[in-house]
């Protein structure tokens, strides 16, 4: 329980990996955001969270291992936008090759994810024909970078102005 947990906290509610960590089968796990039965995993800040439930057991009736259920503070302020609307955004046509990679992590499934729109900090694209080793190998593939969390309001803040660097403090 603890583990599940802890890995909620962290804000990768990735199901698959979610239930097996808590000795449930993925395959015989219903997953829930408030009342609501998903088949994503959702990034957002743990703020944001309220609380979780996970019920253990197996149930005959519905072939059903467990139910993991993520309540969320504020459901209606929450918004989830799929990895390819970012992709969008950024001028990437669909149907090209991307690799999506959160915060150091490659993405594996990413029709399966999505992620809170205030919980994004900065997304950027490098192109593979800017990496020497991938130019040749991978020309059409572009990587697309998330970084995530939320940013401290109490934080100095730096400007740079033509060349040089000041922090202002709030």
């Amino acid at each position: 329980m603890k583990q599940a947990i802890y890995l909620f906290v962290l804000c990768i509610f990735y199901y698959n990996t979610q239930a097996q960590q808590i000795g449930l089968n993925p395959q015989n796990t219903f997953f829930y955001l408030d009342t609501a039965k998903v088949a994503y995993a959702y990034y957002m800040h743990p703020n944001d969270i309220d609380s979780i439930s996970v019920t253990r057991g197996y149930d005959s009736t519905t072939k059903l291992d467990g139910k993991i259920r993520l309540f969320l503070k504020k459901p209606g302020k929450v918004h989830f936008i799929p990895l390819d609307s970012i992709a969008t955004s950024k001028q990437l046509k669909p149907g090209t090759p991307i690799l999506y990679i959160i915060d150091n992590d490659p993405i594996k499934s990413p029709e399966r994810i999505r992620i809170d729109t205030s919980f994004i900090q900065h997304a950027w694209v490098i192109r593979a024909t800017e990496i020497d080793n991938l130019k040749n190998m991978v020309p059409n593939l572009s990587i697309l970078y998330i970084k995530t969390g939320k940013p401290d309001p109490n934080a100095p803040q730096r400007i740079i102005i033509r060349g040089q660097s000041a922090t202002v403090s709030r």
